[in-house]
């Protein structure tokens, strides 16, 4: 069902199939099965609301995909799904139910473990399943549909995806499901609850106890939600929708307290934690419409902005309107400048004498961001999530929230002593280079501050921890209200979706059992470290300098295991993440391969060069030119198939869904080493040019056809995606070339005070 695209909002309906077709007969063959009509009785019995909503709907050509569509025009900051809070699952239910004790009991498991928060809600719903039709959750259960996670996948399956760090990641998934299991069924065995277990322990029974726990499982660890809630929760029909990179918003509103959230503080009724600015922002009026009449009192604010959306198509006629919130208006704004400098002609930049690429006004979003960074970098098990990639001869290589709130969405402790990174490490080495980069690093910090002031000027603060001391959970007039934010739009018929994070297709597929193909917040990380062992401190004079030239550890495989273990830990303190975007140049890639060539024989003499930003033309050559061959070994060496293998591999596929889900996760991959590749080669022939005498905005305007550049509009494209290198390069190469002319001046000046002194002294 494609409609054509708007400017803004953002429309949800970006890749067809899965997102957009309804499959209208296997629809109908859904509303009339018995399971979802009874769930729908149950949704209307218990007050859900959610007259813009459809559901079941199938999508996709087979229909496999079942969650919900737009009944109407959804705009930015309107709620479409309202659920009572006495239908959701967490820890104040199970604490007030009859395996209360059991929890209080068990602090080990429920109170100490690292997933006992999750591991609560597991037993308390594989308790409510176990009671069958007298749960009261009893038909929500029954529509639930189990995710195939890769833990549940064979081993030849697992190996489809090509992915060795991921295959490690699914085998220590599995083997802490299994740990988990063992201990709760030990412990309840035990115990003997089999009261509130019937059947535990019984073999003839084994089956369906193991089938209960596993869809408990599932059920939790796949469908909570977490980030801004005060407690992790299930919510039964609001864990229908799907997943995709839409702005989504949830809030808990107040019945009595939100009618009120336009009046001023003074004669607001409710706590005045509760009124905040997004739920000031967002529109409910579908909540109270259906608590009074229906669709009869609908605001004119919002009747004017659904006419808007439907009549309207040009980004500034919707920018003026008054309806739309600040920061809606906000979002729109940067998106529009994003378009519009993908539309720019390269003529522009050709003809002026002033305008540089770096000056378009495109602004960085959370397109260029996701959540895992983070998290890779400070979880002790960060191997996990990334490529141990080592670079053992780097000298020799250029010859060569909730529903974003998974089981393991948690924020990782923090380690005590994190080391520092290791580019700083190797530039620390060297007093006047660090001195020279902090300087860098300042002035790329500073240009960031201005291009943030400037485009975010009008941007409010997000209300990103909120305060839940109004909140109760035997307040029965609390309900959760999902619906759409910021630049997100529905068109009657679209799919809705929540966003459970900015998340890589790794983070997706282990935890939710899926992956996206375009998927605008997908990386690939991989590890670099230098394999030497630093110099012990007693043996090391004080004004000695570490070599931060890479070591073969091979050489000292006489060590005992004690030193082996000791190398091994120092080792692991000179090591890197690098993170590849799909189109986005790898600023730490190159400034890790700077820090260690800044050391070798050929450029450890020049006193201009710098790790953390590009200044000599020579030099940077020789940078990319190790970062090509670097990701080029990667892509042939890592993979036993090629990208255009894998693509026409996946038009055969077709109900094959972990083999589909496998290639779409390592064709990612693949294009992300691919991309950087094309990125790196375009940067090296800008590089090259410069390096022959040729001025750097002829050389960036210039095509280079062996990446696949053939239209200017290909240029612009690219340039915008190099820009901050290209600026930070003109600057350092002005900066260089003032440098070696006040140098030349000086020597002139010396040269001259020393002539005049011999001449001075010959009349002497």
């Amino acid at each position: 069902m494609m409609k054509q695209e708007v400017y803004y909002p953002e429309k949800v309906n970006i890749i067809i199939d899965l997102l957009t077709y309804i499959n209208v007969e296997k629809t109908n063959q859904l509303k009339e099965l018995p399971k979802y009509k009874n769930f729908a009785k149950w949704l209307k019995d218990n007050g859900v609301i959610y007259p813009a909503v459809d559901y079941p709907v199938a999508f996709g050509k087979h229909g496999y995909l079942i969650g919900m569509a737009a009944k109407q025009d959804i705009p930015p900051q309107k709620a479409f799904l309202f659920v009572p809070q006495k239908l959701m699952i967490n820890e104040v239910v199970v604490r007030n139910s009859k395996i209360s004790h059991i929890i209080n009991k068990h602090p080990k498991i429920f109170k100490h473990h690292q997933d006992a928060e999750y591991l609560i809600l597991i037993v308390f719903v594989w308790h409510e399943l176990l009671k069958g039709e007298e749960s009261f959750w009893y038909h929500y259960f029954q529509i639930i549909n189990q995710s195939d996670l890769p833990m549940l996948w064979t081993e030849e399956e697992i190996a489809e995806l090509q992915d060795q760090v991921m295959q490690k990641d699914i085998l220590e998934y599995r083997a802490e499901y299994d740990n988990e299991m063992e201990l709760v069924f030990s412990t309840f065995i035990k115990e003997g609850y089999q009261e509130f277990y019937p059947g535990l322990g019984d073999h003839e029974q084994e089956e369906h106890i193991i089938a209960c726990y596993h869809k408990a499982y599932l059920s939790v660890v796949t469908r909570c939600f977490g980030w801004g809630l005060p407690q992790t929760s299930m919510i039964p029909f609001a864990d229908c929708i799907n997943h995709h990179n839409v702005d989504s918003t949830y809030e808990l509103i107040h019945e009595e307290y939100h009618q009120d959230i336009l009046n001023d503080e003074s004669s607001r009724m409710g706590p005045i934690e509760y009124y905040t600015s997004s739920k000031i922002e967002g529109d409910y009026t579908d909540f109270f419409q259906t608590q009074s009449s229906q669709d009869s009192n609908q605001s004119s604010d919002q009747n004017q902005i659904e006419e808007q959306i439907s009549e309207e198509r040009k980004y500034q006629s919707l920018i003026r309107r008054q309806g739309w919130p600040k920061r809606t208006q906000n979002h729109m704004d940067k998106m529009f400048r994003r378009k519009q400098t993908f539309q720019l002609a390269l003529s522009e930049f050709k003809e002026s004498k002033t305008k540089e690429i770096w000056d378009v006004e495109y602004i960085t979003t959370s397109d260029e961001e996701d959540n895992d960074t983070e998290e890779e970098e400070e979880e002790s098990s960060s191997e996990s999530e990334t490529d141990q990639t080592q670079i053992s001869d780097i000298k020799s290589q250029h010859s060569a929230v909730g529903q974003g709130h998974s089981k393991n969405l948690q924020k990782p402790k923090k380690k005590q002593g994190q080391p520092k990174d290791v580019v700083y490490q190797l530039i620390d080495q060297n007093q006047s280079l660090s001195k020279r980069d902090l300087q860098a690093r300042l002035l790329k910090l500073k240009w960031w501050k201005e291009s943030h002031k400037k485009f975010n000027q009008d941007n409010e603060l997000y209300d990103v921890d909120e305060d839940f001391s109004w909140w109760s959970y035997y307040d029965e007039k609390v309900y959760y209200a999902m619906g759409a934010k910021f630049k997100t739009y529905y068109q009657k018929g679209d799919q809705l979706f929540n966003c459970y994070g900015l998340r890589t297709n790794r983070f997706l597929l282990i935890n939710y059992g899926f992956c996206l193909r375009n998927n605008k917040y997908n990386s690939l990380g991989f590890k670099v470290f230098i394999n030497y062992k630093p110099p012990v401190e007693h043996e090391t004079p004080k004004n000695k300098k570490v070599n931060p030239e890479t070591h073969n550890s091979d050489d000292d495989s006489d060590n005992s295991e004690e030193e082996e273990e000791i190398e091994e830990k120092a080792t692991s303190r000179h090591q890197k993440i690098i993170r590849l975007k799909n189109d986005k140049l790898c600023e730490e890639l190159l400034q890790y391969l700077r820090s260690n060539m800044i050391y070798t024989e050929q450029f450890r003499d020049s006193e201009h060069l710098l790790a953390s930003s590009p200044i000599d033309a020579i030099f940077e050559t020789h940078i990319i030119t190790v970062a090509i061959s670097l990701l080029a070994n990667m892509l042939q060496n890592k993979y036993p198939t090629s990208i255009q293998h894998d693509k026409k591999l996946l038009e055969k596929v077709d109900d094959n869904y972990r083999l589909k889900i496998a290639l779409i996760h390592r064709i990612n991959q693949k294009e992300i080493i691919d991309n950087q590749i094309k990125l790196l080669t375009i940067l090296n022939r800008i590089v090259n040019r410069v390096n022959q005498g040729m001025d750097l905005k002829t050389a960036y305007c210039l095509k280079v056809e062996d990446a696949g550049e053939r239209t200017d509009a290909d240029i612009v494209r690219n340039r915008v995606k190099l820009r901050k290198y290209l600026r930070e390069f003109s600057h350092n190469q002005s900066v260089l070339k003032q440098q070696k002319k006040q140098k030349l001046l000086d020597e002139e000046q010396e040269q001259l005070q020393k002539q005049a002194f011999e001449s001075q002294k010959q009349q002497e």
